[in-house]
């Protein structure tokens, strides 16, 4: 689904999606997060965390498996 989706856009713009996902040198674990917390990413861009109950949004998208190791951080997927 992703392969299809980006087929029609420009390295300049794949660059600028994927920096808008990416908090630059840090690494952020979901037990770091807190309710109201804005962090910029690498565009850069701002991303705001809600924590209601058990649920962590970032913007409008839950969270839906956090805590995701990687060789340079930590990913968390969301729902959107």
């Amino acid at each position: 689904a992703i392969g299809s989706a980006l087929g029609n856009i420009s390295m300049e713009q794949l660059q600028g999606i994927l920096g808008y996902h990416i908090v630059g040198d840090a690494v952020v674990y979901s037990t770091m997060l807190t309710n109201g917390m804005n962090l910029t990413t690498l565009t850069p861009g701002n991303i705001h965390v809600t924590i209601d109950g058990d649920n962590v949004f970032v913007n409008s998208a839950r969270v839906v498996l956090p805590n995701v190791l990687i060789k340079e951080g930590v990913v968390h997927v969301i729902d959107k």
